[in-house]
């Protein structure tokens, strides 16, 4: 993993900043950090990334979603990243799960908004088959808005 990724996933957006300054990013590196100039960069001279896998199993989209960038995710989707694809370590997320964990609830639904209009399954399990439904209920959303409900079962 790249010291940007690790950066990255450990919560610290400034260190990966600083990581990434000067440097050509990769297409994961740029799609968790919500870079979609070079994300588009890497897309035009190789459509196949957009489903590329990383080292620790996740693909660009889902990264994407879990860190909240919703313009690199649109981009993502419409370059040709598969929306049901779930992640190839013990997690088994789809990019809906990882939607449903970001943080800030206006981009959560944005991007789960984003991912559902593209068919993306709302009622896909995780590895221990927790729908995203149950699990994006249990995260606050804003007020102005209702949870992306499109075919969604029932939390339990």
């Amino acid at each position: 993993m790249s010291d940007v990724l690790a950066a990255i996933y450990r919560g610290d957006r400034e260190e990966a900043a600083r990581l990434a300054g000067g440097k050509e990013l990769d297409v994961f590196e740029a799609a968790a950090l919500g870079r979609t100039e070079r994300l588009e960069e890497l897309l035009d001279a190789d459509a196949s990334l957009a489903n590329a896998w990383a080292d620790d199993g996740f693909q660009p989209l889902g990264l994407a979603s879990f860190f909240g960038h919703v313009d690199a995710a649109r981009l993502l989707v419409g370059r040709g990243a598969e929306v049901n694809s779930a992640s190839r370590n013990a997690m088994k997320v789809m990019p809906l799960h990882s939607a449903a964990a970001t943080r800030d609830a206006d981009l959560r639904y944005a991007i789960a908004e984003l991912l559902l209009e593209a068919g993306a399954d709302p009622n896909a399990c995780v590895s221990y088959c927790s729908s995203t439904a149950r699990a994006a209920s249990s995260a606050p959303l804003p007020r102005r808005r209702a949870a992306p409900r499109r075919g969604a079962a029932a939390p339990a």
